[in-house]
């Protein structure tokens, strides 16, 4: 791969047991904003606010769509096959030989296994790659949730980086962090 070049690490379109994750489009801006982007429980413990509108919601779409292509970065919505109704979203950030995932969900879709199912693919996925030589992921360390999604998706607890990230919808000042880490 050439720095001029870049190309997708994974598949644009990722088949789970029970999900189809497939590359955002514009259209997807309703169902993102309804199901989670505006919902503040959802969002609390994310690096973003809730949307105030479906136009903030259309904005990042058409930001995220726009950087396809020019960066080794991806993100998938989750689907459910037969479905094709955005209810959460994957992705990852490339810093040379590590990525780091990030995820959101749907409140109503919480407990039913998805994100673990889909943070194992999509990590398994990348370690299988070769690029790729460690996957991460942060944590505020109140989420249990979602330090139990990497647990069981065969993550370890690296440690605890302090006033590592601001929460926006904790506030203005950076929170401690865990830090979940899984390689080959």
């Amino acid at each position: 791969m050439s720095e001029s070049q870049p190309s997708s690490l994974l598949p644009e379109v990722i088949t789970t047991a029970r999900l189809v994750l497939r590359p955002s489009r514009p259209e997807d801006a309703p169902d993102i904003y309804e199901k989670y982007a505006r919902d503040a429980e959802v969002t609390r413990y994310l690096l973003w606010r809730p949307h105030q509108s479906v136009v903030e919601t259309q904005a990042f779409l058409v930001s995220q769509i726009a950087r396809r292509g020019s960066t080794l970065d991806q993100a998938w919505v989750l689907t459910r096959p037969g479905e094709d109704i955005a209810f959460g979203m994957v992705g990852f950030e490339v810093f040379d030989q590590a990525t780091e995932l990030g995820y959101v969900l749907s409140r109503a879709e919480w407990g039913k296994g998805y994100m673990t199912e889909v943070v194992s693919a999509i990590s398994g996925l990348a370690l299988a790659n070769q690029v790729i030589q460690r996957v991460w992921a942060i944590c505020h360390p109140e989420n249990v949730a979602s330090a139990r999604v990497l647990e069981k998706a065969g993550f370890n607890l690296e440690g605890r980086l302090e006033k590592y990230e601001v929460f926006p919808s904790l506030g203005p000042d950076p929170h401690d962090v865990y830090r979940y880490v899984r390689t080959n």
